[in-house]
């Protein structure tokens, strides 16, 4: 009987661990390195379980945890794939997210800067359109 409940508390914690993976997403603007660190740290406590998320599902969770401002890297990896016939590794996925999210950094003046975004509108203060 303890067996079971032991066996019953096991599978309820790693459901429980699946659904955090994958409801896990990286919010625009956000620290996509943090949010591969919480990626990875579940996919780790997953494996340290007995049961590791398979390479290409963690591509596919970590793909689809990305905000729009991912768009181009995302559609990039996707014609990649189409064209060669090979979808990358997630480690290899996780890379090309942190190189644009450190993109994005520099092109922020270390503040994450997301397309669309323009300086006329930062509200500095400083603007003197319409005063005479």
């Amino acid at each position: 009987m303890e067996l079971r409940r032991q066996l019953g508390e096991l599978r309820r914690q790693l459901g429980e661990l699946h659904r955090q993976l994958g409801e896990l997403k990286l919010k625009e603007g956000g620290d996509a390195c943090a949010h591969i660190d919480s990626l990875r740290k579940l996919q780790e406590e997953l494996a340290s379980t007995g049961d590791p998320v398979l390479d290409k599902d963690f591509f596919n969770i970590t793909f689809m945890s990305l905000p729009r401002s991912y768009n181009n890297i995302l559609s990039a990896v996707s014609t990649s794939m189409q064209l060669h016939q090979k979808t990358p590794t997630a480690h290899e996925l996780m890379n090309l997210v942190i190189n644009e999210y450190d993109r994005l950094l520099l092109q922020g003046g270390g503040k994450l800067k997301l397309k669309g975004e323009d300086a006329a509108f930062s509200g500095d203060g400083n603007s003197r359109k319409g005063k005479q």
